[in-house]
C-alpha cells in the first residue's frame, strides 16, 4: 500500500502511457527527464501498474536501466482499461432504422415526429451528425433529402413494398455524401483528417455510425500507410481516435492533434481515480 498518492498526477499518467506505448527500448533516465520525474516516482508507478496487471520489462545494462516495449497483448489490455470505448446504446427506433439501412428488399419506413403527421421515407443512412445519431433519408412525397435526429422520432414502423409498390431512390451515394458535407459545412465542424498507421495490426477504420467523405489509403515513399478522410469533429470522433492510441499518429490538421490531447487530459481524471482506488 502506498503511503501517499499526492504525486499521482498527470506527469505520472503520461509516463505510464509512454512506457506502455514505447516503440523501441529506451533508457529509463531519458523517460524520467522527459516528464521531469525522479526514480522514486517511477517506483511508485511500477507498483501501481502491477496492481492493474501491467508488468514492465526492464533490464540492467552498462548505461543504466532500459525500459523495453510491451507485448501486443499487454498494449491491448492497457488500451481497454485506459481508453474504453463507449458502445452506442441504440434506442428501439434507431435499431429499426439500422435494420432498414441493411434491408436489401425494402428501405421504406414510416416515421412520426412530435406534433407532425407521419412521413413515408426511404432510408439512406444512420450516422452521427452534429453530435446526434441521425437518420439520413428522402421523403417519398416530395423527394427531398432530410436529416432527422433519432431522439426526435417518436414512432417508426416498417413498410413493405407490397403495400406501397416498389420505390426507386432519387439520390445517388455521391449526392448523399454532398448533402452530408453541406450540413457539416454549415455547422463548421468538418476537417480533412490525415493519419499515419503505425501498427501492422488490423484496425477498424470504419467504426459504426461514423461517416467519412472521400476516404483513401495510400503508401508513401517510406512505405508508411497513410489514411485520410473528411470527418466531422465531435466527441464521438475523439473517442474513436483515442481508442487507437499507439496504432496511429495524426499528421494533420494540427488543431485536431491539440484537441485530442485536451480530450485525453480530461480523461486522465478517471484513470487517476481508478489507480487511487486499487492502491
Amino acid at each position: 500500500m502506498l503511503d501517499s498518492l499526492s504525486e499521482l498526477d498527470e506527469s505520472l499518467i503520461r509516463l505510464m502511457d509512454s512506457i506502455v506505448f514505447l516503440e523501441k527500448s529506451t533508457p529509463l533516465i531519458e523517460l524520467l527527464r522527459r516528464f521531469d520525474l525522479e526514480e522514486r516516482d517511477f517506483g511508485k508507478l511500477l507498483y501501481l501498474m502491477e496492481k492493474i496487471g501491467q508488468r514492465v520489462l526492464l533490464t540492467e545494462e552498462k548505461d543504466g536501466v532500459i525500459v523495453h516495449c510491451s507485448s501486443r497483448d499487454a498494449v491491448d489490455r492497457y488500451r481497454q482499461l485506459r481508453y474504453p470505448q463507449t458502445k452506442v446504446s441504440l434506442s428501439e427506433i434507431a435499431t429499426k432504422i439500422q435494420q432498414a439501412v441493411h434491408n436489401q428488399k425494402s428501405k421504406l419506413v414510416q416515421i412520426s415526429l412530435a406534433n407532425h403527421a407521419p412521413l413515408l421515407v426511404y432510408v439512406h443512412n444512420l450516422i452521427f451528425l452534429d453530435e446526434a445519431l441521425s437518420l439520413i433519408c428522402e421523403r417519398c412525397d416530395d423527394k427531398s433529402l432530410q436529416a432527422f435526429d433519432t431522439d426526435k422520432i417518436v414512432e417508426i414502423c416498417e413498410v413493405t413494398t407490397s403495400s406501397t409498390g416498389r420505390y426507386f431512390p432519387t439520390y445517388s451515394p455521391m449526392e448523399i455524401s454532398k448533402f452530408i458535407t453541406e450540413i457539416r459545412a454549415l455547422n463548421g465542424k468538418e476537417e480533412r483528417l490525415v493519419i499515419k498507421i503505425l501498427s501492422s495490426a488490423e484496425i477498424n477504420l470504419n467504426p459504426p455510425f461514423h461517416y467519412w467523405v472521400n476516404p483513401y489509403v495510400a503508401i508513401n515513399d517510406r512505405d508508411e500507410r497513410i489514411w485520410a478522410a473528411s470527418v466531422e469533429l465531435s466527441g464521438q470522433l475523439f473517442e474513436w481516435l483515442n481508442s487507437l492510441r499507439g496504432y496511429i499518429e495524426i499528421l494533420a490538421p494540427q488543431t485536431v492533434r491539440e484537441e485530442l490531447e485536451l480530450y485525453r487530459k480530461n480523461k486522465n481524471t478517471k484513470i487517476i481515480n481508478y489507480l487511487k482506488k486499487v492502491s
